[in-house]
């Protein structure tokens, strides 16, 4: 066992040093990650929260790979589960943009190519929407 591991293991036992210094390694990297597949902020940050508590409570039986690995895989699948949540609950009918200066023909325009946008992507699966 390497000292990563050890002072992943110091965390889960209470260790305050070691839980502070395990969350300052990792919680800028996990943050990007939840929000590149969730695509907000306060989903990210909660992902990473989750990421955290269930990372202390685990029964590690082997400490192969890495800690950033096993934190970050934790903290993907949690932000796919998250983005597949929030994008049952999210409907784009009434979504209205506005833009200000142009005539009300340029407006229409903007607003029919922006609705193709969102079907095409809407119509897209879910592998290559999260890319």
């Amino acid at each position: 066992m390497n000292s990563e591991w050890d002072c992943f293991i110091r965390a889960q036992d209470g260790d305050d040093l070691s839980w502070q210094v395990l969350i300052g390694q990792h919680q800028r990297r996990l943050t990007a990650l939840a929000l590149l597949v969730t695509g907000s902020v306060s989903a990210a940050e909660d992902v990473v929260q989750e990421t955290f508590l269930r990372a202390i409570k685990a029964k590690i039986k082997r400490h192969s790979g890495t800690v950033s690995g096993f934190l970050g895989t934790i903290a993907y699948r949690l932000a796919v589960k998250e983005a597949r949540r929030a994008k049952r609950h999210t409907s784009l009918d009434g979504l209205v943009l506005t833009d200000s200066g142009r005539t009300a023909l340029d407006g229409l325009l903007k607003d029919e190519r922006e609705r193709l946008v969102i079907e095409a992507i809407c119509a897209l699966d879910d592998a290559h929407r999260e890319v």
